[in-house]
């Protein structure tokens, strides 16, 4: 720059002003300012911008350039004086991070510098620094540095760099906050939702991704690497909403927020509040299973070492399983033995959960339960710091620990009161008026297609509800209540159902729910895959009915009744095929027997799918099978068939 300059002929630098040192008053107005001693022919040779305001300026005699928005103002005067970076640690790391800010590392701004000032040589200085940090996570901050401050070189390099690494920029975390960022704020609803204390709504925000999709993720990246964001983000308004015409006491209104205080719609200040769930947070149901795995992995642990016992659970064979805890919305039963070393332990697991997760035990709302006798349970409660409870209860509306005939669980003749209630309120009657009833109950309970209303029959739906269960632990195989139930009854071959409820003690609720087992499996068939759960005759899976029931004289010279489907393919043939084996030649009478059979067998194959229930919807011959979404059978599929068993 000095070889081009008219300062420079001959190999000699004239000079034809007296340098001087002239301390200037310092301008109180401006907030901390920092004043740097310079030459000003120095800074006119080096930079044009200088020379324009120093030589070329309508003032020559100019003491003093006012310099607002060039941060490393000593890192610049250094290459204007020495023509070289200075020599500092965090600028030759400025890029490394892909989380830091570009308009915060020292390279960057002396990108900005330069481009202000036209100091071309820096810039090209900048450029190499900064190509020398890029890689998948940074290309996009430094290609926009690039684009911003006129860096050809530099915005080349990255352009050139991205194409060749576009698999790895797509997966890098950059790239995967800026697409959850974007789908989270466009799947919000902008034109319903109250505008910021800036006024603006997220229907902003949304038209304007365009033009504040930096500052948005500058934001976003700032949080990751800091951990920490501006305490104003989460501030907000108490706002009190009136719950009756002519509030005016303070319970007749509803607050929502508890950060912030509005007066006659001016902010009053701000308030800290406790740690804690917000009621009503999108966040909270995912906070509190965070919180409530660290609680079980405290009991599962406690379990393991001997300190809880749990609740064991033992069926008719060998198999047994140990449930240590339930959890609930709002609440959590644990088991463990009727002793104060356990109770002790207990007490242990909860203050340490509350520690570490910062939550409360409410223990005035906790309650001790005895099942049977327990001597000293008044001194266990104590241990534990919560009142003693009895059995039997009710909990989340059902009850527990009730004689399963007991009246108070359900009378005999509560559907008949019920459907009275039903009629009295359908033709206009009560307790004390009886009207006439013009059309016949069962008329009433027809299907509205039929003619009828479409009111269900209570007993047919609770039969339909109870064996929407037999179905249930046909197809949810890994959920607690059916690993349960499978080791206390025991399974039939292949799992698909239990084996018969037998006693007179515990066994009330589920010898009920197998009483419906029978219609029920009557409307269910298999869905073949792989074949080894389904048997070949004594199942339905082909056609409307068994195979043993369509074809009984062949089923009679089966060589195996007890087959699977897997074992009666075989597989050794290219495709497969079917292996049916018979303890005789067949008759010439026979023969159509066979090849029925064979007819009916022809379109199905075995597959790598598991085998799977299907549900007969709307019941009757002909009806068509059907799979509900994830195995779940619709209870009006169930109440449908009962009605036209009738």
């Amino acid at each position: 720059m000095l070889e081009s300059s008219d300062f420079l002929k001959d190999d000699c630098l004239k000079i034809n002003c007296t340098v001087g040192v002239v301390v200037s008053a310092i301008d109180c107005s401006r907030l901390h300012p920092i004043q740097f001693h310079a030459h000003k022919l120095v800074l006119a040779a080096r930079s044009p911008i200088f020379e324009s305001e120093f030589i070329n300026g309508p003032e020559d005699d100019k003491q003093e350039i006012v310099v607002e928005d060039m941060d490393p103002k000593q890192a610049v005067l250094h290459f204007i004086y020495r023509d070289s970076l200075i020599e500092d640690e965090e600028l030759l790391t400025s890029g490394s991070s892909c989380m830091v800010s570009e308009s915060d590392t020292i390279a960057a701004k002396l990108l900005a510098a330069a481009d202000k000032y036209g100091l071309t040589r820096l810039r090209l200085m900048c450029e190499a620094l900064l190509c020398k940090d890029i890689s998948v996570n940074s290309v996009s901050k430094i290609l926009a540095l690039a684009d911003r401050y006129h860096a050809t070189d530099l915005k080349a390099v990255c352009l050139k760099f991205a194409a060749e690494n576009l698999v790895g920029i797509f997966l890098s975390m950059n790239f995967y906050l800026l697409e959850e960022i974007y789908a989270a704020l466009m799947g919000m609803n902008g034109d319903k939702k109250a505008p910021g204390q800036d006024g603006l709504t997220i229907a902003f925000w949304q038209s304007r991704w365009e033009l504040v999709k930096e500052e948005i993720m500058e934001l976003f990246r700032e949080f990751y690497d800091q951990c920490s964001f501006a305490k104003s983000l989460n501030s907000t308004f108490i706002v009190l909403i009136p719950k009756k015409g002519g509030a005016e006491d303070l319970g007749d209104f509803r607050p929502i927020s508890l950060l912030r205080v509005m007066i006659n719609g001016v902010p009053a200040g701000f308030f800290s509040n406790s740690k804690g769930l917000r009621q009503g947070d999108p966040l909270s149901p995912y906070l509190f299973v965070l919180g409530m795995e660290v609680l079980s992995n405290l009991i599962r642990r406690a379990v393991d070492g001997g300190f809880l016992s749990g609740c064991r659970i033992r069926g008719r064979g060998e198999e047994e399983m140990i449930v240590s805890h339930l959890l609930f919305a709002d609440d959590t039963i644990i088991f463990c033995e009727a002793s104060k070393e356990q109770l002790s332990a207990l007490s242990w697991i909860l203050a340490w959960f509350e520690v570490a997760s910062g939550l409360r035990i409410n223990l005035d709302k906790s309650v001790l339960i005895p099942v049977g006798e327990v001597e000293d349970i008044e001194e266990m409660a104590v241990e534990l710091g919560c009142k003693v409870g009895l059995l039997p209860t009710v909990y989340l509306g059902l009850p527990l620990g009730a004689h399963h005939k007991a009246v108070s669980i359900w009378d005999g003749s509560v559907v008949n009161r019920l459907e009275k209630l039903q009629r009295d309120f359908l033709w206009g009657g009560d307790s004390l008026e009886r009207k006439v009833h013009l059309i016949n109950w069962e008329v009433v309970c027809t299907q509205r297609e039929k003619g009828g209303l479409g009111i269900r029959k209570i007993d047919s739906l609770n039969k339909a509800l109870l064996g929407k269960w037999v179905w249930r632990f046909a197809v949810e195989n890994d959920n607690l209540w059916r690993l349960m139930i499978g080791v206390k009854y025991g399974q039939e071959e292949f799992g698909w159902r239990t084996k018969e409820a037998r006693g007179t003690y515990g066994v009330g609720v589920w010898k009920e729910i197998m009483k419906e087992a029978k219609w029920c499996w009557e409307n269910i068939k298999f869905k073949v895959g792989k074949g080894t759960r389904v048997k070949f005759w004594s199942d339905q899976w082909c056609g409307n009915e068994r195979l043993s029931h369509s074809f009984p004289q062949l089923y009679e010279m089966a060589v195996n009744r007890n087959a699977t489907v897997n074992e009666m393919w075989d597989h050794s043939s290219g495709q497969g095929g079917w292996n049916l084996r018979f303890h005789r030649d067949f008759n010439d009478w026979e023969l159509d027997l066979i090849r029925g059979l064979l007819i009916m067998l022809r379109d199905f194959k075995l597959s790598s799918e598991e085998d799977m229930v299907l549900w007969k919807g709307g019941g009757g011959e002909g009806g068509a099978w059907e799979v509900w979404g994830e195995g779940c059978l619709q209870r009006a599929g169930c109440y449908q068939c009962l009605r036209l068993s009738v």
